[in-house]
């Protein structure tokens, strides 16, 4: 079947077979004065014809002018609803087109919303390991063997945020876990009544000169940096706190007497930047 019969609606078969049966039917109205006139008409033109089949031809035409107008004008309704329909199958593969396109670019636009929505809640949302984080850390620390170490959060920090204060006390039980699959004798604490306004992001701190426990705090900032913003270098102290419990104390049984110790403050957020954003900026 042709490409533009294939194409016609139900709607549009119905207008077309209709107006092919009119056709026929008035075709078959006049089968037998149509064929009488064209011949004569042939005849005619190729000046064949006498003066008697001129007069009959004239009397026929006369008398046949609407019937002939009739078939004349169904058959071009034919041919122009034929034409028009192949219009209006264009426009609306064209306008399907459109709305296809439309419809990528609105996907596309929804899929950067996304991972754009996703970005800033990596920068402004809450920190968290996954088991995967977790294991990527044990793997590099494991070497360290049965280290002492005590993780800190802080029951309320300074500003107060109560959410910030869920949120760190959450990593902190994350960051003994993942020390823990290393072998590190690793326990977390809940700091109160603190001097100092706590800490900001995730700090190690060794109290003494040491160089082995700073060597192995150094290890552990390098196992977290990629994990968790974590400060750089190793300090020499914390803030100082009169209240400290055990944050899962049915898993204790120490002191919180480690040489090196993790404090997990309220997150500082990264700046957004059109670079850590993923947006591209025209050159101007």
């Amino acid at each position: 079947m042709p490409p533009f019969f294939s194409a016609l609606t139900k709607t549009q078969w119905a207008a077309a077979v209709s107006t092919l049966v009119l056709t026929v039917g008035v075709l078959i109205e006049y089968r037998e004065l149509l064929p009488k006139l064209i011949k004569l008409a042939g005849r005619i033109l190729t000046l064949r014809s006498s003066s008697f089949e001129r007069c009959v031809w004239w009397r026929l035409a006369k008398h046949s002018l609407g019937p002939i107008l009739v078939a004349l004008g169904i058959g071009g309704e034919l041919v122009f609803e034929a034409e028009s329909f192949r219009e209006d199958n264009r426009a609306a593969i064209d306008s399907n087109k459109q709305i296809i396109v439309a419809q990528g670019d609105a996907g596309t636009a929804q899929l950067k919303l996304a991972q754009l929505q996703l970005k800033m809640l990596a920068i402004f949302g809450p920190r968290h390991l996954d088991e995967a984080a977790k294991d990527r850390i044990a793997g590099k620390l494991k070497p360290l063997g049965r280290v002492k170490v005590d993780v800190y959060a802080f029951a309320v920090g300074n500003p107060f945020s109560e959410s910030e204060s869920t949120e760190s006390k959450a990593l902190a039980i994350e960051l003994v876990e993942a020390l823990g699959r290393a072998r590190l004798d690793a326990v977390g604490w809940l700091e109160d009544k603190c001097h100092e306004s706590g800490a900001s992001n995730v700090v190690l701190v060794v109290p003494s000169d040491d160089a082995t426990f700073r060597s192995q705090a150094t290890a552990i900032i390098a196992a977290l940096e990629p994990e968790v913003g974590t400060y750089p270098e190793v300090a020499d102290f914390g803030p100082s706190c009169d209240s400290s419990v055990a944050l899962t104390p049915h898993k204790v049984s120490r002191s919180d007497d480690a040489n090196i110790r993790i404090l997990v403050g309220r997150k500082i957020p990264t700046l957004p930047t059109a670079e850590t954003l993923g947006i591209d900026i025209p050159k101007q």
